[in-house]
């Protein structure tokens, strides 16, 4: 979450203090001809306004910008369609819009970046550059003012503060264990039967398909009850994916396959099933052996469970935080 909102805020801050220094140096790495292209093909609306936030404006050029460093990532050997073209731009507008919500939850709650700190970013960033003069144009040349980009640092540390204060969740052994007590159903391995299965398919299309497929699957259903080998029936007669396998599904578990939570969970040992019939399909089955149900132990789970919960936790402050300035803000969309 804390790298999700590091991302939100400062991607557009020159691609980051790295590739600042990395352009300065001439060593721009070569992008895809498409992603150049793509990016040059939309100049003419660059200048078009997107969205409002309570009156903040955010143009087209600006999602460009959010968008361009992944693109040139994930893209710089491989064509970029439209549609994900598409996908980028509405995913940077979403991140664009965020941010600014987010902005103003921090100035509304009091959550402000030093002037010290903001100042020590800045010219950490300059720095990157033989003098000042050479930052000035660097920033003129990309579109940027000192002024936004003190902005876009001021964001960025927001972000940073709203996760530490508002959005960090920390657990203890107990809050974890509590949640384990209250939730143990959610902890268990259900119920699974180790199966071999032959199946038959109707073809809708043939008025004759339900009973040329019921004799197939009683003549393979009488085969193995007179004890031929169930694997070799299903290599010749059965019509699903499994057939190349013997008819081995391996290991199910209960709550995985509609059909065979009907009946298979009830039937005791190791026995063969009789024929059933759906609306497409007849079909049979073996049980070869059974896995009980097994509750998992609470330190077995304590660390996959922290991390899960966590994560869900800090989701849920984060939407919530969004849900809320989206109530009190102002959200246009052009």
């Amino acid at each position: 979450m804390k790298q999700i909102l590091f991302f939100l805020a400062l991607t557009s801050v020159l691609f980051g203090a790295e590739v600042i220094k990395k352009q300065s140096e001439k060593k721009q790495v070569k992008v895809n001809k498409e992603v150049e292209d793509y990016l040059t093909s939309k100049n003419k609306e660059l200048s078009k306004i997107v969205a409002k936030i309570n009156g903040i404006v955010i143009k087209q050029s600006d999602v460009i910008k959010q968008a361009s460093s992944k693109l040139q990532k994930t893209f710089r050997h491989s064509k970029i369609s439209k549609e994900k073209q598409k996908e980028y731009n509405k995913k940077a507008l979403e991140e664009l819009i965020e941010k600014e919500l987010l902005y103003a939850y921090a100035k509304k709650n009091n959550i402000l970046v030093k002037k010290e700190k903001i100042d020590e970013l800045k010219n950490s960033i300059i720095e990157k550059f033989k003098s000042k003069e050479e930052f000035d144009i660097f920033i003129k040349k990309k579109g940027y003012t000192e002024e936004s980009i003190v902005r876009e640092i001021d964001v960025g540390e927001s972000m940073v503060l709203i996760y530490d204060q508002k959005i960090k969740t920390e657990l203890t052994d107990d809050d974890l264990k509590k949640y384990y007590d209250e939730n143990t159903y959610k902890f268990k391995r259900p119920i699974a039967k180790k199966i071999q299965i032959i199946t038959v398919h109707i073809d809708p299309t043939r008025k004759d398909s339900i009973e040329t497929a019921r004799k197939k699957i009683t003549e393979a259903y009488e085969l193995v009850k007179g004890g031929k080998d169930f694997g070799d029936i299903a290599v010749k007669y059965s019509q699903d994916m499994y057939r190349i396998k013997g008819g081995h599904l391996g290991f199910v578990h209960k709550g995985t396959n509609e059909n065979l939570d009907k009946t298979a969970f009830d039937l005791k040992g190791n026995v063969l099933s009789e024929v059933f019939q759906e609306e497409i399909q007849f079909y049979f089955y073996k049980i070869l052996d059974t896995k009980p149900e097994l509750q998992f132990k609470f330190d077995d789970v304590k660390e996959k469970l922290k991390k899960d919960l966590k994560k869900r936790m800090e989701k849920e402050n984060y939407d919530n935080i969004i849900s809320s300035q989206k109530k009190i803000m102002k959200v246009e969309l052009f």
